[in-house]
């Protein structure tokens, strides 16, 4: 009888070891994965136009001609239907990681989903209703900063 009290310790000790390997083993993995790129500014600057925009996740033809200008220095120029009165208006933005932070009077955070040469997919919300943008290289004779 005096053995098995013995053997279930060293069986507890046995799976704490286990458990404590496979957890130092998880955290390795996680250690060894590249973090996934972030865009720059010179990767979101430039003269874009909306290709295709969904609105709680349906098509939102409303913003077919939306244009977004970013420039290198933290200034963008857009269409976006947010402003009353207002059908092209300037703003201030800044890239924190993957999030586009648009400064003024009504600031949004633009998620940058997806970018490359030739796409930027940017996601936000404003009034409760998420958006997602899908935005292609316009020709430079559009609506641009000065």
């Amino acid at each position: 009888m005096e053995k098995f009290p013995l053997a279930l310790h060293k069986l507890e000790i046995a799976n704490k070891k286990a458990v404590h390997g496979l957890l130092c083993f998880v955290f390795l993995l996680a250690g060894c994965t590249e973090p996934a790129p972030q865009p720059s500014m010179e990767d979101v600057s430039g003269n874009w136009k909306v290709s295709a925009a969904k609105r709680n996740n349906r098509p939102a033809l409303t913003l077919d001609g939306t244009f977004f200008n970013f420039s290198t220095d933290g200034t963008f120029e857009s269409n976006l239907p947010i402003y009353e009165h207002q059908e092209v208006w300037q703003a201030s933005f800044q890239l924190d990681k993957d999030t586009l932070i648009q400064g003024g009077p009504k600031p949004i955070k633009y998620l940058v989903k997806s970018w490359s040469d030739s796409l930027l997919v940017l996601e936000f919300t404003t009034r409760g209703i998420p958006f997602e943008l899908q935005l292609i290289p316009a020709k430079s004779d559009s609506t641009t900063l000065e």
